[in-house]
């Protein structure tokens, strides 16, 4: 066995769990403060602040999730000193990608050209490559099916798992203020050096939403559509107030799987206080206390144990322990039953008014903040990314705690996934020893602080997805779309595929010790 085999064998190989090993985080420089955002929009910027956060990333005319995730995996080759060679598996988690036949491949292409322009190897030819969608779950997804491949037949190898997503909202729309671009990549090992995955204890949900968020072909062929959004855009079709509803439910019933799987679930509130910190996909800052609140009530009432906790927040809410264990038990609505006349109705008003009474708390909040605070500074930063956002919180707490002199080695996580309108997963995690100094390497504050801020005619732009020329002057990175083919017949054909340039040749990276 070589040197660089016997360093994916960790601590003279003792047994650990699969899982990652390294993160890198690679983010469009074009920023939007929220507070000019609500001078620009008349929107309330404390309450702005407060739900959503402090800023979002856009991305530049010439870039899409292809070059942000190509950008994402080279800097985590280089971050964590990873041979290409090593690498069985290339997952592209995303709901951003152009083409419906190709993905990861796409990826690869770009990944590999840069690493021979540095004078490196490619990544190994037999690497599989392939795309996972699934709305905003399909990062959690991928590194699950990346942890099952170093586990079975990638017995030997890494993975890398790269989450990259465009979330752009209509000019207007409740969900402008949430917009967001990135990617994150993530190594993934036999034995994780950063955080171990427990697939064993892993629990999720799924139920078909319909009207929820979507992203359907068939709107690209509506006229009337098209004049409404205006080309050019991947806006989402979805409904504001169905959508948080969606959220809540499905990660209640995660965690009631998850409670039922891993002791008493009567009481969720102590199975989750045995983890240190959490996790959750965040679409925007508020969206994971309310959710926590919510499952955790959902949990408690169909239960039906009554804990202190539970019995103090319903009388708060001044309702019957009765009347909240039977609506919480109450059928969740089908997609058939979803109408303009319903959209906005909850699923379970009653547990909804103790999970609000939950949240005042002062315990709770207190307990919450406790819980969720490391790398929250950064986070609040990084807008909606979509299937990279839960992998981008987990490099965030990581990161945070490499800079600020917090030791999380050996703590118990969990991470919480949901995919818009239809599933969750709840996936504990083991911070691995040493990993604390080894996530020093993720630099997320170099990332942030690379950045230009956006005023509201150039803000308008970018939306549009105008190629204006002080856009172009302001590439962060190697690759961008230099152009699109058009040929449409005869016998070379290439309408509609994006040709990649460089905007300036990678360097060899100088060696790390790993």
């Amino acid at each position: 066995m070589d040197e660089t085999r016997i360093e994916h064998q960790p601590n003279g190989g003792r047994d650990r769990r699969p899982g990652i090993s390294g993160i890198a985080v690679e983010l469009p420089v074009f920023r939007v403060d929220l507070g000019r955002f609500c001078t620009w929009t008349g929107a309330d910027q404390a309450k702005t602040r407060a739900v959503v956060g402090d800023s979002f990333r856009l991305a530049g005319p010439d870039e899409n999730a292809y070059t942000l995730a190509a950008g994402a995996v080279l800097r985590l080759l280089d971050a964590f000193d990873v041979d290409p060679s090593d690498v069985g598996m290339l997952v592209l988690a995303t709901e951003s990608s152009e083409d419906n036949a190709a993905g990861a491949v796409i990826v690869r292409g770009l990944v590999d050209e840069a690493l021979e322009m540095a004078g490196r190897p490619p990544l190994a030819r037999d690497c599989e490559v392939p795309e996972i969608k699934h709305a905003c779950l399909a990062g959690v997804y991928g590194i699950e099916q990346a942890v099952r491949f170093v586990a079975t037949d990638g017995r030997g190898r890494v993975a890398i798992v790269v989450a990259s997503d465009l979330a752009v909202y209509a000019r207007g729309s409740s969900g402008e203020p949430t917009q967001g671009a990135g990617a994150v990549a993530m190594l993934v090992e036999s034995e994780a050096r950063l955080l171990g995955v427990d697939l064993d204890k892993a629990r999720g949900s799924s139920w078909y939403r319909g009207v929820d968020f979507r992203k359907p072909m068939a709107r690209w062929f509506d006229p009337a559509y098209l004049e409404r959004i205006g080309a050019g855009q991947d806006v989402p079709v979805f409904n504001g107030r169905y959508s948080t509803a969606c959220y809540s439910e499905a990660v209640a019933a995660a965690l009631e799987a998850f409670c039922d799987g891993n002791g008493d679930g009567c009481d969720p509130w102590r199975i989750l206080d045995a983890y240190d910190r959490f996790y959750f996909h965040r679409p925007y800052a508020h969206m994971p206390v309310q959710g926590l609140a919510f499952a955790m009530t959902y949990v408690a009432a169909r239960a039906g144990g009554r804990p202190a906790w539970w019995r103090k927040a319903a009388e708060a809410a001044k309702v019957s322990y009765e009347d909240v264990e039977a609506c919480a038990r109450r059928p969740v609505p089908r997609h058939r039953d979803v109408g303009p006349q319903t959209v906005d109705q909850p699923f379970h008003p009653m547990v909804d008014a103790v999970a609000k009474a939950l949240r005042r708390q002062p315990e709770f909040a207190a307990w919450v903040r406790d819980k969720m605070a490391l790398g929250e500074a950064s986070m609040r930063n990084f807008g909606n990314l979509y299937a990279a956002s839960l992998p981008a919180c987990l490099g965030a707490g990581l990161d945070a705690a490499a800079t600020g002199g917090v030791s999380v080695d050996g703590e118990r996580w969990l991470a919480v996934g949901y995919g818009s309108g239809d599933a969750a997963e709840i996936v504990p995690l083991a911070v691995a020893p040493g990993a604390t100094q080894r996530a020093t390497a993720i630099r997320l504050g170099d990332v942030l602080a690379r950045s230009r801020d956006l005023g509201k005619d150039e803000y308008a732009a970018l939306h549009a997805k105008r190629w204006e020329p002080w856009a172009l002057k302001s590439r962060p990175r190697a690759w961008f779309v230099a152009r699109r083919g058009r040929t449409g017949e005869g016998a070379f054909v290439d309408v509609g595929i994006p040709y990649f340039e460089f905007h300036e040749a990678p360097r060899r990276p100088s060696s790390r010790p790993r």
